[in-house]
């Protein structure tokens, strides 16, 4: 009996991700691969004979019972930010994928900063929603109970939500640190925002820098002085600020021995504003971040980092949302781990390579 490819077969014959062959085969135009890569995954799917699900023939199946749920996906950030810290932009291809796994119809996606198009949500079977919301702006928009979201938890007594495990993140970093011998450390971090649909967003807690000034403090370590945030000038999150904010340190004088920087993208420009001003890293200061982005390893020196599972979380939420589609009540809370990746921005060599 003939057997459909699946989207994992030909995934791992072109050597690319899941979420990749679902974007390209259904000419998602925001996805940014090289024109190398495209060509192979075009390739290997027609060699292999597979159609993404909503191209395939209805002849090509059995019958099911099984109801086509139809989903959307609401996220605060906009592409140009996709760009410039991709750890969202894999939360959405992880939800992506496991919608193609499980049949699942990803049927709207809607940047909540240019909200247009809201009406199609009443439609929907689901919605999961990514960055920092309130559960009331999120229920006026889609007045049901299946919703899911991710990178926050405004309701966990009503709401599934996923969430990294950035305390654990946050003593990965310092801990090797403190291994290393550095007592003075500065930290480098954005804003965290609950952003609001009619009104001005309000500051939230970056669990992050939370953890920072406890863990120093607990050990008499802690310096207000080489606590280093965005602002609306400088922006928070993106390589622009990390330069900025690097620069706001050298202009104090003496560097300290260790920085904590809260995004790989912040580490980034850190280390480039280091550079201009005659600075090596690891050498004068060290740096290690938090992400584990694609271009982590690549930059130089390779930076030492955190990796938080943005694909996993959004495959996370996908299976969630279908248990609740279903009819499960009782809301859950899974917070996934993190993994320290040793490189050498931090002044040790890696364990093991990349």
């Amino acid at each position: 009996m003939f057997t459909l490819a699946t989207i994992r077969e030909v995934a791992e014959a072109a050597n690319v991700s899941i979420a990749t062959v679902s974007r390209i085969l259904n000419d998602d135009q925001s996805i940014v691969v090289l024109d190398e890569t495209r060509q192979r995954v075009v390739e290997v799917a027609r060699k292999m004979e597979y159609q993404p699900m909503k191209r395939r023939s209805k002849k090509a199946y059995v019958k099911k019972t099984v109801r086509a749920w139809k989903i959307g996906i609401l996220t605060w950030n906009n592409t140009e930010d996709d760009q410039e810290d991709p750890y969202f932009r894999e939360i959405i291809e992880g939800i992506q994928a496991k919608a193609e796994e499980l049949e699942m119809h990803v049927e709207v996606t809607l940047r909540l900063r240019r909200l247009q198009g809201e009406g199609a949500l009443e439609q929907l079977d689901g919605i999961i929603v990514i960055g920092k919301s309130t559960a009331e702006d999120i229920e006026a928009l889609y007045p049901h109970p299946n919703i899911v979201f991710v990178d926050q938890s405004p309701d966990k007594s009503r709401f599934d939500s996923v969430l990294a495990d950035l305390d654990q993140a946050s003593e990965n970093v310092l801990q090797h640190l403190m291994q290393l011998g550095h007592k003075k450390v500065g930290f480098l971090g954005g804003r965290e925002m609950t952003q609001y649909l009619h009104q001005r967003n309000k500051e939230a807690v970056d669990p992050r820098l939370t953890y920072f000034i406890r863990f120093m403090k607990e050990r008499n370590l802690y310096e207000e002085a080489l606590v280093f945030l965005g602002d609306d000038t400088i922006g928070d999150w993106s390589s622009h600020a990390g330069y900025h904010m690097m620069k706001q340190a050298l202009a104090q004088g003496e560097l300290p021995s260790a920085f904590f920087a809260a995004s790989d993208p912040i580490a980034l420009g850190a280390i480039r504003a280091l550079n201009e001003a005659g600075y090596s890293v690891p050498h004068d200061t060290a740096i290690v971040s938090v992400d584990d982005v694609e271009f982590a390893k690549y930059v130089t020196p390779p930076l030492t980092t955190t990796k938080l599972y943005g694909g996993q979380m959004g495959r996370t939420a996908c299976s969630l949302l279908l248990e609740r589609m279903e009819g499960r009540d009782v809301p859950l809370q899974v917070i996934v781990p993190t993994t320290m990746i040793v490189r050498e921005s931090c002044g040790a060599k890696a364990a093991h390579s990349d």
